[in-house]
Formats: structure tokens, sequence, C-alpha cells
């Protein structure tokens, strides 16, 4: 997997810039710690189809 420094998640650092208000360079950091550490979500795989089926969104769930 490469690794752009001017990019997060697939957005531009320019782009979260603008779109933040306050704390920008907190938000930053913490968006950087999660783009690097991309963890399996036990939860979400197992209550993800749950919701979706109780939302009654079958194709998605």
């Amino acid at each position: 997997m490469d690794f752009d420094e001017n990019q997060i998640g697939g957005y531009s650092i320019l782009e979260i810039r603008e779109y933040l208000e306050k704390n920008i360079e907190e938000y930053l950091s913490r968006f950087r710690q999660m783009d690097r550490k991309k963890k399996f979500n036990g939860a979400a795989a197992f209550f993800g189809p749950l919701w979706f089926a109780y939302r009654m969104m079958w194709i998605e769930g």
C-alpha cells in the first residue's frame, strides 16, 4: 500500500483543512493515526448485517 503524505483516507489534506474550522492540527493527527492503524471491527462485521436487516435493507445486508 502506497503512503501519500498529501492524503489521508483518500482525501487531500487541503480538503480536510477547508472543512475543519477548529483544532485542525489535532484532527489531522488523529486522522493520520486512524489511517495507519486500519483494524478489523468485529462488532461492525457482526452487527452491520443485522442492522441492515432491521432497517429492511435486504440487499445491503
